[in-house]
């Protein structure tokens, strides 16, 4: 498994050294360059180091580590086990070394993260220095008396055995983790349209992250959804493009829908890519025009040596529907409400299938439907009401033929009514009505109006079922001149 040394906080192990006539320490500046403008970078000294004339060097050990010297291994033989070893280890170095998994990995696990273990414990050791990094990148130490420090801020782990102020370069950030999600299928990856009662996929990406310098590593994925969105409890992790079942899910606490948490993320190869895949169902909470979310948020580990959690921004999904209004009614310009017309919304074609609906259970009066969910027993067939407002709550942008299957008493079918219904952004819909633009009174709400006359003529809808008759009315007209004009030329001879 890949070993990384990348820490959740730059981990520098240094010796800040200078040689002066007498047994005494100097004065020394550490420079970090190539952080983040405002991170904290903390200088915890390990050993005092002082050199006399002859460049002879001594050290002692500070009061707050000497309980990790005493618990090093070797020290109850060598109570200088530490010392020799970090002695050993820079006086063979002859310049700056980068401690990574290709150079020198054996003291990041004996000295650098037992290191930051101890210094994270209860109580926790107060460091020597703090700066922030300026707007240059750097965080500047001036004033350090020589020793060995630890510094921990961003970036990655190294020593230097130079007897002179130095220069550290950053030259890995901290690998926070990130999340991304997204709506299978949807018109954008975070934005979808639906029926009510269709499901909605989604995916989560994430990657292992990097736990190299972590005894435990939490990896915590939690899940959200608004009240028009049903959980299909359907979830399936792959881990490097295989599945696994390597964690646990809870429906607690509230208000989450549901926690994901990996039994132990560092079983997986770091940078390893992970998929969460799931769904849910549109139910009949959904509001048209109003976005139904699904947020998702990952919680993750942020400090080798203690509890910390981090987390990453919430990514939200949004999955809209509409509702239709159609108005029937008689007289032109009065517009009275006409009753009793029986209706089927079909989808694509006049002779496609019909919208399945049920009397709608959220806004509740005669004329009121909702798309049905499946296993409902509902029904095709819509009557207008007395105020002649038929609503039909819970559908997808697209294509309908709203069919007119019976009349009311002394009246004539329409001819089908073409209805495209798109999705403009933000809930947002339009409409048109036999290619003509038509009327979105509110948001998601989208409006067609259908006049009927009494009588022998043909209703006019404003489409082309009323041009149909206007034309084979001007054609029977037209033949009937010809006729009589023909008959009395005949009746002259």
């Amino acid at each position: 498994m890949k070993r990384k040394i990348i820490a959740v906080a730059v981990t520098v192990l240094m010796l800040a050294a200078l040689a002066v006539p007498m047994a005494q320490a100097a004065i020394t500046t550490i420079t970090v360059t190539g952080a983040t403008e405002g991170n904290p970078f903390r200088a915890y000294r390990i050993y005092d180091m002082n050199i006399d004339a002859a460049n002879n060097k001594s050290y002692a050990i500070t009061g707050k580590f000497e309980a990790f010297e005493n618990q090093f291994p070797g020290a109850q033989a060598n109570p200088n086990a530490l010392r020799d070893y970090l002695i050993d280890f820079s006086e063979n170095k002859d310049e700056l070394v980068i401690i990574g998994d290709t150079h020198y990995p054996e003291i990041v696990d004996t000295v650098v993260r037992p290191l930051l273990r101890f210094i994270g414990n209860t109580p926790p050791v107060a460091q020597d220095f703090t700066e922030l990094a300026n707007a240059d990148g750097m965080a500047v130490f001036a004033g350090m008396p020589t020793g060995y420090y630890l510094i921990v801020g961003e970036g990655i782990a190294f020593l230097t055995n130079n007897h002179e102020s130095r220069v550290v370069k950053v030259e890995e950030k901290l690998d926070i983790p990130t999340i991304e999600k997204e709506i299978t299928g949807g018109e954008t990856p975070v934005t979808a349209t639906k029926n009510i009662g269709d499901k909605v996929d989604y995916a989560v990406k994430l990657k292992v992250p990097d736990y190299s310098t972590f005894d435990a590593y939490q990896f915590i994925v939690r899940d959200t959804m608004s009240a028009g969105l049903t959980f299909n409890n359907d979830i399936i992790v792959k881990v490097g493009g295989a599945e696994t079942s390597a964690f646990t899910l809870s429906q607690a606490p509230a208000p989450y829908t549901f926690v994901l948490s990996f039994n132990n993320i560092m079983l997986f190869d770091i940078g390893d890519a992970i998929e969460i895949t799931y769904s849910a169902i549109l139910n009949e909470n959904a509001i048209p025009g109003e976005a139904e979310t699904n947020e998702a948020q990952l919680r993750y580990s942020n400090n080798p040596f203690g509890d910390g959690l981090g987390e990453t921004i919430t990514i939200t999904t949004k999955v809209y529907t509409f509702e239709l209004e159609v108005f029937k009614y008689t007289g032109n310009p009065a517009q009275i409400p006409l009753a009793g017309a029986q209706f089927e919304l079909r989808r694509l074609a006049a002779d496609g299938t019909a919208v399945n609906v049920v009397a709608d259970d959220v806004v509740t009066g005669d004329g009121n439907y909702r798309v049905a969910k499946t296993g409902e027993a509902g029904f095709a067939a819509m009557i207008s009401p007395a105020n002649g407002t038929i609503n039909i709550r819970g559908l997808d942008e697209g294509t309908y033929y709203l069919v007119e299957t019976d009349a009311p008493s002394g009246y004539n079918a329409i001819a089908p009514i073409k209805i495209v219904i798109t999705h403009l952004g933000d809930g947002a819909a339009a409409i048109t009505v036999d290619d003509e633009p038509g009327a979105s009174p509110r948001l998601g709400v989208v409006r067609v109006g259908v006049e009927n006359n009494q009588g022998i003529l043909f209703p006019g809808t404003g489409g082309i079922g009323q041009t149909i008759f206007i034309i084979v009315g001007l054609l029977l007209m037209a033949g009937a001149m010809i006729l009589l004009i023909s008959r009395k030329k005949a009746k002259q001879k």
